[in-house]
């Protein structure tokens, strides 16, 4: 990975409200012993943790809001950033989330209700904020590159 451009950035409009917590893989220095010989351990370990479904749902209901008119109809396009900055940074949200170009398929003139309930029953986004252990959040363990104990030090 391009570690210089590994951190989430706010150089995009569409935030990502992503907290980063940065630690020094402690693994990757241990040295000495029988233990440490010729393991191999992650050179870069993420835990991601994402919010619970109902808290996305409120989040979509407002995003949703944003993209409609006052008529509670969805914009036909992705409204421009110099005029109705919300209406845009909601679009380009729902685009990330739900796919570039997954607005434009509702009709012209589909009902904020209409889309709202649609995008709320999207089985991938269901199943990724639902948590399968009884847990308050879906959490995943990502690890990348391997590297033997004491190499990193």
């Amino acid at each position: 990975i391009g570690e210089a451009s590994a951190l989430p950035t706010s150089c995009s409009r569409a935030c990502t409200a992503a907290s980063v917590e940065l630690r020094f893989n402690t693994a990757l220095g241990e040295v000495g012993g029988t233990a440490a010989a010729g393991r191999l351990v992650a050179v870069y370990q993420a835990r991601v943790e994402f919010m619970a479904l109902a808290d996305w749902l409120r989040q979509l209901k407002l995003l949703v809001q944003d993209v409609c008119s006052h008529k509670g109809t969805l914009a036909e396009s992705c409204p421009r950033a110099d005029r109705n900055e919300a209406g845009h940074t909601a679009w380009v949200t729902l685009e990330l989330v739900y796919g570039k170009g997954r607005l434009e398929k509702f009709a012209a003139d589909a009902d904020e209700d209409a889309v709202y309930d649609e995008l709320a029953a999207e089985p991938r986004v269901r199943q990724l904020l639902t948590p399968s252990d009884g847990a308050a959040n879906h959490v995943l363990h990502l690890q990348k590159g391997e590297v033997e104990a004491g190499a990193g030090g």
